[in-house]
């Protein structure tokens, strides 16, 4: 996935970009206004035209990255896992230190024999580790989108949200 998205130049400008904007933000919205009506209105002005602008870029440049990344990573996901789950099937991964709940222990118990509750196939720890590790593993690689741009992200998100008559 770095190889293909995150190690391009286009990337790496677009994720500068998108912190420099962010900061600006932060920094007119840290600012006082102009004294009067009009200073206040200049300034959400301001404001607006920027988010406006950080949402722009996030909408069109960030957008089809991420389509792109996150199609080869649900394409690689997968193969991975037809290959290991065929390499496991039938076989007890691991014996859970608890019973787990009806829906969660069919995810467990898929593909083995044995009646024990307790016991864990591959595909419930694949689903666990894509649960758990792999967020973790990408923090702690420094791959993919930084925290400012997640969170304007969220926030073009829930603009999209709002209706019509709010906005």
């Amino acid at each position: 996935m770095w190889l293909w998205a995150y190690r391009k130049d286009s990337f790496r400008t677009l994720r500068v970009n998108l912190d420099r904007q962010a900061r600006k933000l932060d920094e007119l919205k840290a600012q006082p206004h102009a004294p009067g009506p009009l200073g206040k209105a200049a300034k959400q002005k301001k404001v607006e035209k920027l988010e406006r602008s950080i949402k722009m870029m996030l909408t069109k440049e960030l957008g089809p990255m991420k389509f792109k990344q996150s199609i080869l990573m649900g394409a690689t996901l997968l193969l991975l896992f037809r290959y290991a789950s065929g390499w496991y099937n039938g076989h007890i991964v691991a014996k859970l230190p608890f019973e787990p709940f009806s829906l969660l222990a069919k995810l467990a118990h898929r593909g083995i024999p044995t009646p024990s509750a307790n016991d864990c196939s591959f595909a419930f720890v694949y689903a666990l580790c894509q649960a758990g590790v792999r967020p973790n593993l990408t923090k702690l690689l420094d791959l993919g989108l930084t925290r400012r741009m997640v969170d304007m992200s969220s926030m073009q998100a829930q603009d999209w949200a709002k209706p019509a008559d709010m906005k």
